[in-house]
C-alpha cells in the first residue's frame, strides 16, 4: 500500500514538471511577430509571393472550434483556420455573431476565411468581426465548388476578375483592420494564373497568397 502511495506521488511530481517544462500556445500578440515582411518583386519582375508557414487549411464542416481547440492542443506552430463564412451570413444573422466567430483565446492565430464578391458586402462583414480579433481574413478565391465557383458567385470564380479581387481585399483590410490573405488556384482558366492576382494586389495590404 505504501508504495502505491509513492508511486502516485513521484507521478504526480514528474507530471508537474512536465508541464512546467510544457510550451504554451502562444498569444494573438505572438502571432503577429511571426509574420515576415513581403518583398514586391522577383528579379525577373514577377510578384515575390512571402515565405510558406505551416497552417490547418479551411474545411467545411471539420475545422470548426472544437477541431482547432484540439490541433491547438496539439502544436502551436500552426496558424489555423475557420470554415468559409460567407459575408451575407453574418450581414443578415447580426444577433448570431458569436455562433459563427467565437473562439477560445488557446487559438491564436487564428484566420477567419470570408466568402462573397462585393466589396461593400465583404467590408461590412468583416467590420463585424474586429471584437473577435482574428488574426487574419482570408478572402476565398479558391473553391471550384459548382455551388460556388460554377454558379459564378465567389470562389475560384474570382480569379477571372483580379480587379474585383483587389477591390474586395482593400474592403476586407479597411473593414476589419487587419491583414488579408488570399486563397486561390495556381489557374482556374486557359491564360489565367495566380499572377494576375498578384499582379493586381501587389500594393495592397495583401500579406499572403494560398
Amino acid at each position: 500500500m505504501f508504495s502505491a502511495l509513492k508511486t502516485c506521488s513521484t507521478m504526480r511530481s514528474v507530471r508537474k514538471d512536465v508541464m512546467r517544462l510544457m510550451p504554451m500556445p502562444r498569444q494573438r500578440n505572438f502571432a503577429r511577430s511571426l509574420r515576415t515582411s513581403i518583398t514586391n518583386q522577383h528579379p525577373d519582375n514577377s510578384v515575390l509571393f512571402p515565405p510558406q508557414k505551416l497552417s490547418v487549411a479551411p474545411m467545411m464542416e471539420w475545422t470548426d472550434p472544437h477541431y482547432r481547440h484540439l490541433a491547438r492542443l496539439l502544436t502551436h506552430h500552426t496558424w489555423l483556420y475557420t470554415e468559409m463564412v460567407v459575408d451575407k451570413t453574418l450581414l443578415y444573422n447580426p444577433d448570431s455573431l458569436e455562433k459563427w466567430l467565437e473562439f477560445s483565446p488557446i487559438q491564436h492565430p487564428v484566420v477567419l476565411q470570408l466568402g462573397g464578391s462585393d466589396p461593400e458586402s465583404l467590408g461590412a462583414a468583416a467590420r463585424l468581426t474586429r471584437p473577435f480579433q482574428y488574426d487574419e481574413i482570408n478572402l476565398n478565391c479558391g473553391c471550384p465548388s459548382e455551388k460556388v465557383a460554377g454558379a459564378g458567385c465567389f470562389g475560384a470564380s474570382l480569379m477571372l476578375e483580379p480587379e474585383l479581387v483587389a477591390d474586395c481585399a482593400s474592403a476586407i483590410a479597411e473593414g476589419g483592420n487587419v491583414e488579408v490573405t488570399i486563397k486561390c488556384r495556381i489557374g482556374y482558366a486557359p491564360r489565367t494564373s495566380i499572377y494576375s492576382i498578384g499582379y493586381a494586389l501587389e500594393h495592397l495590404n495583401v500579406v499572403q497568397y494560398i
